[in-house]
Parts: structure tokens; C-alpha cells; sequence
């Protein structure tokens, strides 16, 4: 066990780790509740246009840390997002 969590253990904090979000729902959840952030059309163009650049180095982090795979599921439920009633007008 690293240290740093059996010293949170002895101190009686919790720490939480958040799960990747596996379904639309989870992460339409994340985004609009967990990060308080509206679904809106031009929010949702910006990250699917930021996302979609491989030069950008956010996006670059981005795949680097979750993977392409998951990248590739982020940008899809964006566009799920664009494509439903979920996003609020700008």
C-alpha cells in the first residue's frame, strides 16, 4: 500500500477516485452535475473540434492518460449530445 494512503487511513480521510464514465448517461452526469457544466451547442462543437485535433496538446494529454479508445468514446458521446435534445441553446 503506498504511503501516502495508509497515512490517509491513520488520519481517517477517504479518499475517492472517480471511475471513467462507461455509458452517455454517466457522462452526461459528469459533465452537467459532477462538473456543473450546461450541454450546449457550442460547447459541445468546441470539444469535438478541440478533441478532434491531434496537434492540440490538451487532446494529446488527453490520450495519453485515458487512452485513444476512450478519447474516441468522448468525442462520440459529444456528438450523441449535438444530435439528441440534450444540449441547451447558446
Amino acid at each position: 500500500m503506498p504511503v501516502n494512503e495508509i497515512d490517509s487511513q491513520k488520519q481517517g480521510i477517504v479518499v475517492a477516485v472517480a471511475a471513467l464514465p462507461k455509458t452517455y448517461a454517466e457522462w452526461k452526469h459528469c459533465i452537467e452535475v459532477d462538473c456543473g457544466i450546461p450541454l450546449t451547442t457550442s460547447f459541445c462543437e468546441r470539444r469535438i473540434q478541440a478533441l478532434d485535433d491531434e496537434q492540440d496538446r490538451h487532446t494529446q494529454a488527453f490520450r495519453d492518460k485515458y487512452g485513444e479508445e476512450h478519447l474516441a468514446q468522448v468525442i462520440s458521446w459529444f456528438r450523441t449530445a449535438l444530435d439528441s435534445d440534450a444540449v441547451a441553446a447558446d
